[in-house]
């Protein structure tokens, strides 16, 4: 990771001998990579387009270039950690998941309800740790994206109209606002990760963050003495 225009040599060149050695251990055990899977993307600010083979990968006798995105285990990346592509994934696939609700005909409100709370909020939750803290810019504007969302899905919910408030929505759809539904995520986010093990493999770092943060880095859980 860097925060200046020149690391992406410096990211290419640390990537590729780590390349090297992972081909050197796959001759060795036998083991086969597909360089056409391959993907990375540089960590840098300010951003800064591709400049040339001096920051590709070479991975497998194949020139990788770097992507402004990637995705990894469901949580899409971009070069400058902003998370707008990950949100922006996110409420696209919520908005169709409720385009599929819309389908649905004959069902209580309550059902309704239900499937929208098991379905297609957490879509628009996952990974919620890695971008959402109320005082950090941008944030707002996304949580106002998210909102979008929960009020077409309690319009389907209560089958109303659109003039109805969102205020009014939420209350006879019996939902959580999107603020408070994403602070409860990071929470107890943050809440398993400081109740962790002494000897767990995060709570190292666990501890170094929460020193920088200036908060407990661990909590003792009263289930430890049952």
């Amino acid at each position: 990771m860097g925060n200046r225009t020149d690391r992406g040599r410096e990211h290419a060149e640390a990537a590729n001998g780590a390349s090297a050695s992972t081909e050197k251990w796959a001759r060795e055990s036998g083991a086969v990579f597909e360089a056409e899977k391959t993907a990375f993307v540089h960590f840098v600010q300010p951003l800064q387009t591709d400049r040339g083979p001096l920051n590709h990968l070479v991975f497998g006798n194949k020139m990788i270039a770097p992507k402004r995105a990637v995705k990894i285990l469901g949580v899409t990346l971009d070069s400058g950690l902003s998370m707008n592509e990950h949100v922006s994934k996110a409420v696209a696939k919520a908005i169709g998941k409720c385009m599929a609700l819309r389908k649905i005909r004959g069902v209580p409100p309550a059902q309704m309800r239900q499937i929208y709370i098991a379905a297609i909020a957490p879509a628009t939750g996952y990974a919620v740790s890695t971008w959402y803290a109320p005082s950090r810019i941008g944030v707002k504007r996304r949580v106002v994206v998210l909102e979008r969302v929960q009020r077409l899905a309690s319009r389907l919910i209560l089958r109303s109209y659109k003039s109805v408030a969102m205020l009014v929505l939420q209350s006879e759809a019996r939902l959580q606002s999107v603020s408070e539904r994403l602070h409860e995520r990071v929470s107890n986010h943050v809440t398993n990760l400081c109740s962790l093990a002494l000897d767990h493999p995060l709570q190292r770092c666990t501890m170094v963050l929460t020193a920088r943060l200036g908060v407990p880095g661990s909590i003792e859980s009263g289930l430890r003495d049952v």
